[in-house]
């Protein structure tokens, strides 16, 4: 995909990714946050399962031959795609944050 598509895309995509990261300040001080943490990083999993299970839903209605709209099925696949390289890229940063924490002298 050539970089001038991708930059095409930011502008639609990066208000969805502030709204969905976005904390109130004061919220970090509350008691219960991390519940709060766990709940939004169980709707992120749960958002990357539901593109991949609506992308197969769709391939599997093209293979078995059923009259499906082709564009609406390479847009959820590369959904899916997208979402699970987002995942898998906030994944890596967690780990590479743990293991700083875990080797910074006390």
């Amino acid at each position: 995909m050539p970089i001038g598509n991708i930059l095409g895309v930011m502008p639609a995509v990066s208000p969805l990714v502030e709204a969905s990261f976005a904390v109130p300040e004061t919220a970090a001080r509350e008691p219960g946050y991390g519940a709060a943490f766990a709940e939004r990083l169980e709707r992120a999993v749960q958002s990357v399962s539901d593109h991949d299970k609506a992308a197969d839903v769709r391939l599997a209605k093209v293979a078995s031959g059923e009259d499906v709209d082709l564009h609406g099925m390479m847009i959820a696949l590369q959904e899916a795609d997208i979402t699970l390289r987002l995942a898998n890229s906030v994944r890596e940063k967690a780990l590479e944050a743990f293991e700083r924490i875990q080797n910074m002298p006390i």
